[in-house]
């Protein structure tokens, strides 16, 4: 395993991703420890969190300063050609 300080989550994000090409879903064959990865909804807005930690990758809800800055882009985000 390599020893990069983020090599400790390459267990927790690769069973995710197994999962999810395996089921169609991320939480199927998670590992038992993590968090069940919820649905990113249009209003509580929820992400994963990968921290690196193992132990303390969690959902949370995204900051009110960053959902400002998201507004802003994607209301730009054609005069800028993206």
């Amino acid at each position: 395993m390599s020893s990069a300080p983020d090599s400790a989550l390459i267990p927790t994000i690769q069973a995710y991703w197994t999962s999810f090409i395996r089921s169609k879903d991320p939480n199927t064959y998670k590992l038992a420890a993590s968090p069940r990865w919820e649905t990113f909804g249009t209003v509580d807005l929820r992400r994963v969190l990968f921290p690196n930690d193992p132990k303390k990758v969690r959902m949370e809800s995204v900051p009110a300063d960053q959902r400002v800055r998201c507004a802003y882009l994607s209301g730009i985000a054609a005069s800028i050609g993206q």
